[in-house]
């Protein structure tokens, strides 16, 4: 009988430490997911936020080559000038739009710079996330710019950005898949990576 107690007594006891280390695990996966989706939206940020920069800087050497030497001059020996532009410029759904006006007052029309998806798309995918993850860019007004994947035709709306420069919370997708879902707003434009 007291065998019996005393085998008992020991599965009792390492049923508990197995229970308390799988508790203990699933913690420190979780911790660890939380660490790499905060860290996924603030590399987010940062890039939207160089690109953003990037295509303003462009579309205001555009205006001003247009106001210095004029749109023939751009659309002719100027062009190489404005293609080394172009190509230094990273086109998500966002773009940078400098009004071109003349000393005189006189409007002459817009400049704008795209940010390329596949910057973003690129980024994304050598952060090897997983099959459920996606990732949002989105302006401080909800309006989204960027969504990776790319939605699907009839998929519903971009929620709007939550509150706050930075946070984490746990949400249930459409598909019904929970997910852990960080935000960063970028350093110096007004959008938010999810």
């Amino acid at each position: 009988r007291w065998l019996v107690l005393t085998l008992a007594a020991i599965a009792l006891l390492a049923t508990g430490l197995f229970t308390l280390a799988t508790i203990a695990d699933r913690q420190a996966t979780l911790e660890q997911g939380w660490t790499n989706t905060e860290n996924t939206a603030a590399l987010m940020a940062e890039q939207a936020d160089r690109a953003l920069r990037v295509a303003e800087l462009t579309t205001a050497r555009v205006a001003d080559m247009v106001v210095r030497d004029g749109v023939a001059w751009l659309r002719g020996e100027g062009w190489p000038s404005f293609t080394t532009l172009d190509i230094a410029a990273p086109e998500i759904g966002s773009k940078q739009n400098e009004p071109v006006t003349m000393p005189s007052g006189r409007f002459l029309g817009v400049a704008q710079a795209m940010v390329q998806f596949g910057e973003f798309a690129r980024v994304a995918q050598e952060l090897a996330l997983g099959p459920d993850a996606e990732l949002r860019l989105l302006r401080n007004d909800g309006v989204a710019l960027m969504r990776w994947p790319l939605s699907v035709a009839g998929a519903p709306a971009e929620p709007p950005p939550p509150p706050g420069r930075s946070g984490r919370r746990v949400e249930i997708g459409p598909d019904g898949v929970e997910r852990l879902v960080a935000w960063r707003a970028a350093p110096s434009m007004p959008v938010v990576a999810i």
